[in-house]
């Protein structure tokens, strides 16, 4: 992490393991709260593996060149912002930039001041900072991309943002799959014709009817299932009965049912 040019998060080479209780890629590390929106909270466990699994597809969708800076105004203990703002910029060797909560044209200053090449954020949120910059006339000059989520971008925000030939990064996906199921990929962003976003390298989609069968054919239409090696290890709640039963209502064997509907083309490439 890079702070005021200062690079920081060493290990500390002090620190040993006890020998009867040695560390392992399988070891429950993380865990994240779902959103209000999804009905009451719940707790999501991940492991090492689990978190390294979704950086692969997320890596080939963003083609992050050398001196990538990153920033999100959201807090990194949300999921969005914790995989996109913080998790892939570190172990891809990028910048983290750490917000200082500015807002209006002092965060349009702050943005000059520290360059970010990345914004991850949400809709709302950009959507207020257009209608400062149209005000303001100002640009965000070092910008490449903007990856937004939980909603789309209006079209008046999208429309200034491709006026400073920024790329918008749609992103879709739920805590449970450490968010992200499927995205837009950052080449093509600037000229997308329509509202696809890319299934991730790992990840494997089908949907079902509401009898729970698996729906055929090229173009499917349904819920949305989604299984890889980001699915969480389970629900994790003070009642081991009441986090056994949350954890069968959304996993079943390896598939994360989202309770979203979807529709899948070219053979799993592309979900909308």
């Amino acid at each position: 992490m890079e702070i005021e040019k200062k690079i920081g998060g060493e290990y500390d080479t002090a620190f040993v393991p006890p020998p009867e209780n040695p560390p392992t890629d399988k070891d429950p590390i993380l865990i994240l709260r779902t959103a209000k929106t999804a009905g009451a909270y719940k707790y999501c466990v991940f492991n090492h593996l689990q978190l390294q699994a979704p950086l692969l597809g997320i890596k080939k969708l963003y083609h992050f060149s050398a001196n990538e800076r990153v920033l999100t105004p959201l807090n990194w203990a949300h999921p969005f912002a914790f995989t996109h703002g913080m998790l892939w910029p570190i172990l891809s060797g990028a910048a983290c930039i750490v917000d200082l909560g500015e807002e209006n044209t002092k965060f349009l200053d702050f943005l000059d001041a520290t360059r970010p090449t990345r914004l991850i954020t949400m809709p709302d949120f950009m959507q207020k900072l257009m209608l400062i910059c149209q005000r303001e006339k100002r640009r965000l000059s070092s910008v490449k991309t903007i990856t937004v989520s939980s909603g789309m971008l209006n079209a008046e925000s999208a429309a200034i943002i491709a006026a400073m030939k920024i790329g918008i990064l749609n992103c879709y996906g739920v805590t449970e799959n450490l968010w992200t199921i499927a995205m837009d990929d950052s080449e093509m962003a600037l000229n997308r014709k329509n509202t696809a976003a890319h299934g991730l390298l790992g990840n494997r989609y089908k949907v079902v009817d509401e009898n729970g069968d698996e729906v055929e054919g090229s173009d499917r239409e349904g819920n949305l299932c989604v299984t890889g090696g980001a699915v969480m290890l389970h629900y994790e709640a003070r009642d081991e009965a009441l986090a056994k039963k949350q954890t069968s209502e959304v996993i079943r064997g390896t598939w994360i049912y989202t309770g979203d509907i979807c529709r899948l083309e070219n053979r799993d490439k592309d979900v909308h």
